[in-house]
Order: structure tokens, then C-alpha cells, then sequence
């Protein structure tokens, strides 16, 4: 319940925050929300893996969230004896078809247990499970988070998955 009230606290300061927009260094932010899940992701026997990440414009800590959440996404769905791979990757600029806009392209890609395509639509709803509150714990709000995160950034967030073998989640954030 704790964790659950945490998630919508999280969740309604993503709509409410009067906030400013700086440069972040990606790099240093993913190091350091590595750093702080290190726990975690020593005790799911995971590795975090990620190349050079440009600066992005935005909030820090709505960026932190954002990515925390996908790491406990990653770690929540991880296969059992099965070393976890989180690796993040940069594509570069991507040109928007609808906006005409410039984004920076990043995936966050796993090994996980996968999900079946036709929901990835449905996993960014709020408190929309896939599976039973006694199969996974978690309070249905993640992924609706990031996809908040998201839209308030007028970013994009998508999702792909196969079973048994992974999931990934495609950013794009608009360049300044």
C-alpha cells in the first residue's frame, strides 16, 4: 500500500511541477541511477550497459524517475536463472514525420520474460497488469509514469516485446 500511495504521489508531481528545463548530461544521470539500484541489480545477477548519451534537455529529476522506473520494469520481469541485460542505446537524431521535429532516439532494451506485442499499448495505462498482483508485485503505475514523463517532455515512448525473449522501450525526446 505504501508503495502504491509512493507511485500516485510520483505520479500527480508529473502534472503539477512548475519546473525548468537544463541541460542533463545522460551519461552522468544513467550512471548515477545505476549506482542507486545497484542492489537490485547485483541481486538479480544484471549488468547495465550503456554507450555514449548525449545531453538532454529536460528535468532531472523526471529523467531519474523515468529510467529508474524502466530498470524496475526490467528487474520486475527478469527471467529466473537467468543473468539480467539492461542495455540502453542512442540512435541519434530522428526526424519526427508529425511534428517535423528533431528527437534523440534511445531504447532501453532487456532479456527478460518478454510480453506479448498486441499489449503494448495497454502496459502504459494506469494500473493496467498483464499479470497477477500474486505473479509480479507492483502497483500498475511504471509505466504510466514514463509515458507521463514523456508526453510532458512532448517526447514519445514505445514499447516492443516478445516472449521469452525481452522487452524494449523506445524514447524520443525533442531535440532543445
Amino acid at each position: 500500500m505504501q508503495q502504491l500511495i509512493a507511485d500516485i504521489t510520483t505520479y500527480n508531481k508529473t502534472r503539477q511541477m512548475d519546473v525548468s528545463y537544463e541541460d542533463t548530461d545522460m551519461m552522468r544521470l544513467l550512471t548515477k541511477v545505476t549506482e542507486d539500484m545497484a542492489d537490485d541489480i547485483t541481486d538479480a545477477g544484471g549488468t547495465v550497459q550503456f554507450a555514449d548519451l548525449p545531453k538532454i534537455t529536460g528535468v532531472q529529476f523526471l529523467l531519474t524517475q523515468l529510467f529508474m522506473n524502466l530498470f524496475r520494469n526490467s528487474l520486475k520481469f527478469a527471467k529466473k536463472d537467468v543473468p539480467l541485460k539492461i542495455i540502453i542505446s542512442y540512435e541519434g537524431m530522428t526526424a519526427g514525420s508529425v511534428s517535423g521535429r528533431s528527437y534523440h532516439h534511445i531504447t532501453v532494451t532487456d532479456n527478460g520474460i518478454g510480453f506479448d506485442n498486441k499489449y503494448n499499448e495497454q502496459i502504459f495505462k494506469v494500473f493496467s497488469r498483464l499479470h497477477t498482483s500474486a505473479q509480479f508485485e507492483g502497483s500498475g503505475i511504471g509505466l504510466a509514469l514514463c509515458r507521463k514523463i514523456m508526453h510532458n517532455y512532448k517526447g514519445f515512448i514505445s514499447a516492443e516485446g516478445e516472449v521469452g525473449t525481452g522487452a524494449k522501450f523506445t524514447l524520443l525526446f525533442p531535440e532543445k
